[in-house]
């Protein structure tokens, strides 16, 4: 585990909303590591008040994937799915692990999907036989969820599952004509009692793009309805599907909350980031940055928000631009993240830190 220092540098991209950005902060890795080119892939934890990174090195050339973030326990779950180091491994926010597991539906090949907050239960899918089951990592039990589930030759028949409580699960599903479902749905499954309750029938969810989120309380689930360039944001009620919020069609991504529950942010364009606020059902603009640009991921803190920024090549080939800081109510750049983030991350310890993954 390394601590990264800060010092000052000029940030780009530039946003063109108006706002100069006075105070740019970049991370250098005091390590003989320089992360343009690393082939290593490792995990980070970003304190944003302090500016300093943590760095979890990850060995055996295994990409772990971070599953959950616990804020309650102030911890969050990562998986390596092969390979000498597959397992789970439980890191708290200090970036010291404090629990491995080792589970044996890692031995079947299986496909992991998610995990609970506490890494106690796993959501993960027989390829043999197209069913979904949830394995719980304490007592090597599995129990059968949902059967037939998704084709072998579909790969976006799952859209995503997510965790609503310790015996309830939200499922996200497209269409598949080889298990008969002629329409995607969004539905509640209960695992005990094996009960769907449909919620809602989207056009399409895209598996891929953080198409979809829920809110901390898991009371609403915000997502982007239709193919990536031409969706619609909608908001429901997940207690009884009420939809609570439609937006206009446009090319849609990466939906998050904010931190205070009552407004969704997402990428409208590649290029923008637009704020719906369900309180008056206001649409503002957050951020505008250079076409040149593509923004790959959005996150917001507590009173903070961050995106990684992608810009392509002359030969098409994607170069990866920092992560960058804004402040949430100035919308000025705060400071930089210099590492390669890679992958997925996300907003943790109640708005105060990102869990990323670094190197590819």
């Amino acid at each position: 585990m390394r601590i990264v220092k800060n010092v000052k540098r000029s940030g780009f991209p530039k946003s063109n909303n108006g706002a100069r950005s006075f105070s740019r902060w970049v991370f250098v890795i005091v390590a003989c590591l320089s992360f343009s080119g690393c082939r290593s892939v490792d995990l980070g934890i970003v304190d944003v008040q302090t500016r300093a990174l943590i760095k979890i090195p990850c060995s055996g050339g295994s990409k772990p994937q971070v599953m959950a973030v616990n804020d309650d326990a102030s911890e969050f779950v990562t998986l390596i799915a092969q390979g000498e180091e597959a397992g789970l491994r439980v890191y708290g926010y200090d970036g010291q692990e404090k629990r491995f597991l080792f589970p044996k539906c890692l031995q079947k090949n299986s496909d992991i999907i998610s995990s609970s907050g506490d890494g106690s239960k796993l959501v993960f899918r027989n390829p043999k036989n197209s069913n979904l089951y949830v394995y719980n990592t304490e007592t090597d039990v599995e129990t059968l969820v949902y059967s037939n589930i998704s084709s072998a030759t579909q790969w976006d028949s799952i859209a995503g599952i997510a965790w609503l409580s310790k015996e309830k699960l939200l499922v996200l599903l497209n269409k598949d004509y080889k298990k008969e479902r002629e329409h995607s749905v969004i539905e509640v499954v209960d695992i005990t009692s094996k009960e769907r309750k449909v919620l809602f029938s989207p056009r399409y969810i895209h598996p891929f793009c953080n198409a979809y989120a829920i809110s901390a309380d898991k009371t609403k689930i915000a997502f982007c309805d239709g193919e990536s360039n031409d969706s619609v944001v909608r908001i429901l009620e997940i207690e009884t599907g009420k939809v609570l919020y439609s937006g206009k069609k446009g090319a849609y991504r990466n939906i998050q909350w904010l931190q205070t529950g009552i407004g969704i942010g997402y990428v409208s364009g590649g290029h923008k980031i637009d704020v719906v606020s369900l309180a008056d059902k206001t649409e503002y603009t957050l951020l505008t940055i250079s076409q040149k640009y593509t923004i790959m991921h959005l996150g917001f803190g507590k009173d903070f928000f961050a995106v990684d920024v992608w810009r392509f090549g002359e030969r098409n080939d994607q170069i990866v631009v920092p992560m960058n800081i804004y402040d949430l109510k100035t919308r000025e750049e705060v400071f930089t993240v210099r590492a390669d983030v890679r992958g997925n991350w996300f907003v943790a310890d109640h708005g105060q830190k990102i869990i990323c993954e670094i190197g590819y």
